[in-house]
């Protein structure tokens, strides 16, 4: 007994309802479908029953091992078939009869290309060389014998054009075999072709839109089909395959039918004869070129993304929820200094019990650690205080794909320069407020010390000046006296008030007051301001709601500063004008404009600010403190109000505008 095998290709099947049934049905040859690891008959046709003789009940349901002669040796073919997806032809030699079965095995695939089952075709036919030898033997006897042996002769005769008639009959059935085979690739999608041994000369079936289709052998397929760049690689495992005499598989570029170049994933397998060697290659070919688009997107994505976690200054490291590290960048290293082992081992637990003897404090890092993955959907941010002084603010975060949790993205920030910046502002702060507290302290002294002084001096010059018996050029001088000593009250007053400001302790007595009257009163105490100066003082009082609740005293010294600095700022000639009105919001708005020297837009920023005069010119040649304006800020504002400045530049005037 010999057998011969034949390996080809297909995919695993699996036991489902035979989608085969219509085509076995309507086979000229016998064909029967087995399923399962039993090999069970699931359906046979007509003239399958008719080989061996049994009716379709007798074989339903049965092992295919045992309705066939010499059944045995069929069950390792059909387990390759059924586990390794090959395709086989066999035939088997029944020396009892002595006859010859044929057999064809190959996978049947589903709708939705899952394997279900293995079609066998079966075909007997007498031994040709010994039923030959016979005729031939037959046929001398009878030449010698013709006269004896006449009836054995024409029946020799008869028996051999039955043989003729059963070798057509199987040349048949193989042809239409074949057409079955070639209507079963017509129906896959993919790119079918055959090669011949050597893979010089190609019989493509059909190109399915992808390559140009040929109707009959080509020699010049692989330049046509196969850019110049890549042929060197592909020809190397074409010969490779045909060396070892194994399947052929590579994913490689392919010139397409619109010129184009794609991607496609060809696998071919060789047929061998008896011999072994390689008879010719049939193989199909995947259009992958969408696939390999996105798998180049999804590279350069990749690629970018590991550039943007390398060029950040955190430390970075992503953990996969099993405890093994994904990704970390070179920060990171840099950060925890790792060994080469701890790196290879790319375990999350070795990289936490390293990091956690760099800190101060590694059983509360390692607690932390753990409570964090205890919860799984929490975050967390901490600060981490390093044995060599550094500090490293740690953030950890969940990552979730396709709604389950993927592991943890853990960063680590330097803050070290950031923290003694802190400290070192804090420090600079607390020193400034002592500072800031020191200088008040010793500005209400001093202004105390120097008030006291001034009281009797400015009440006794204001008595002898009102003293009619005393020489009149002496009165002028006691008069000039008592105003620079008010001046010099003024001063010290200015600097009380503007210790109570920066105390908070400055207080407000609300009433109801007339500002109409408190600017007149106020022009009143200016006037001889504006008669020295030869000033124009005008008034356009257009308020009709012009009470508000305040402290007349305190809003008295406000128009009192903003006049005053008008009148200081305004060259002989020029004017000031006062006006009031009421907006829609029912607010009270107070102007007061003159036409003097000015305000740069860059002093206007630092106008109300203590000791601001602008320019040390202005200083020098207007005196003053420059509190005034500082001072009227803050009375405004304790009563609900607001002031501004308003000034065009050097030499066009300026306007300050209180609302209240």
């Amino acid at each position: 007994m010999r057998e011969k095998a034949i390996p080809g290709k297909t995919d695993a099947p699996l036991d489902r309802p035979s989608l085969s049934a219509p085509i076995i049905e309507h086979a000229p040859l016998p064909m029967v479908e087995v399923h399962g690891a039993e090999h069970s008959v699931a359906y046979v046709n007509s003239a399958f029953c008719r080989l061996l003789g049994k009716t379709k009940e007798e074989l339903l349901g049965n092992s295919f091992a045992q309705i066939i002669p010499g059944g045995d040796w069929c069950v390792p073919i059909l387990e390759s078939v059924y586990e390794k997806g090959e395709t086989v032809t066999h035939v088997y030699e029944d020396e009892a009869e002595p006859a010859r079965w044929l057999y064809a095995m190959w996978p049947t695939l589903d709708a939705d290309g899952s394997p279900v089952g293995v079609i066998i075709q079966l075909t007997k036919a007498a031994d040709f060389r010994e039923k030959t030898a016979a005729i031939n033997e037959a046929l001398l006897i009878s030449g010698l014998r013709q006269h004896e042996r006449k009836e054995a002769a024409e029946a020799l005769n008869a028996q051999l054009q039955a043989e003729i008639a059963e070798r057509k009959q199987m040349e048949e059935a193989l042809r239409q075999s074949e057409e079955r085979f070639r209507a079963l690739v017509t129906a896959s999608s993919d790119v079918v072709y055959r090669m011949n041994a050597d893979w010089t000369e190609m019989q493509q079936l059909d190109g399915r839109n992808l390559i140009v289709s040929t109707q009959g052998p080509t020699r010049t397929w692989f330049q046509d089909d196969i850019p110049e760049e890549d042929q060197a690689h592909v020809r190397a495992i074409i010969d490779q395959a045909i060396q070892t005499k194994t399947i052929f598989e590579l994913e490689h570029r392919v010139r397409q039918m619109d010129g184009a170049v794609g991607w496609t994933s060809s696998r071919a397998i060789p047929l061998l004869n008896a011999e072994g060697e390689i008879v010719e290659w049939f193989g199909a070919a995947s259009d992958v070129s969408e696939r390999k688009q996105t798998q180049d997107v999804v590279a350069s994505q990749k690629q970018l993304l590991e550039a943007l976690v390398e060029s950040v200054l955190d430390g970075i490291m992503i953990v996969s929820s099993e405890g093994r590290i994904i990704h970390f960048n070179q920060r990171l290293l840099e950060i925890w200094n790792f060994p080469p082992e701890v790196v290879a081992s790319k375990s999350d637990e070795a990289a936490l019990q390293w990091a956690a003897d760099q800190t101060v404090n590694p059983a509360a890092f390692l607690a932390r650690v753990a409570a964090v993955y205890q919860s799984p959907d929490k975050q967390v941010r901490d600060e981490v205080l390093m044995k060599n002084g550094r500090v490293y603010e740690r953030w950890g975060s969940p990552v979730h794909i396709g709604g389950s949790r993927f592991g943890w993205v853990w960063t680590f920030r330097d803050m070290t320069a950031q923290r003694v910046a802190v400290e070192n502002l804090r420090a600079a702060k607390e020193q400034a407020e002592a500072a800031s507290r020191a200088k008040d302290d010793f500005l209400a002294a001093l202004s105390h010390e120097l008030r006291t002084p001034l009281t009797p001096v400015l009440l006794m010059a204001a008595a002898l000046e009102g003293d009619g018996s005393l020489p009149h050029d002496l009165r002028d001088q006691l008069g000039m006296m008592r105003r620079n000593v008010e001046l010099e009250a003024r001063l010290i007053d200015d600097l009380l008030d503007l210790t109570r400001i920066s105390t908070g302790k400055l207080q407000i007595q609300p009433t109801i007051a007339d500002l109409h009257q408190l600017l007149r009163e106020t022009a009143e105490i200016v006037g001889s301001d504006v008669s020295a100066k030869q000033v124009h003082l005008d008034f356009a009082l257009e308020a009709t709601r012009h009470y508000a609740m305040g402290d007349p005293a305190r809003l008295q010294q406000v128009f009192w500063n903003i006049i005053k600095n008008a009148l200081k700022f305004t060259p002989a000639g020029g004017g000031v004008t006062i006006r009031t009105c009421n907006n829609e919001a029912g607010e009270l708005i107070l102007s007061i404009t003159d036409t003097g020297i000015g305000i740069r837009a860059e002093a206007l920023l630092h106008i109300f600010e203590a000791f601001e005069q602008g320019e040390a010119t202005f200083q020098q040649r207007f005196g003053g403190l420059g509190l005034g304006l500082a001072i009227s800020r803050a009375i405004v504002e304790l009563h609900g109000g607001e002031i501004r400045a308003e000034s065009d530049g050097v030499g066009r005037g300026a306007t300050f505008t209180v609302t209240l």
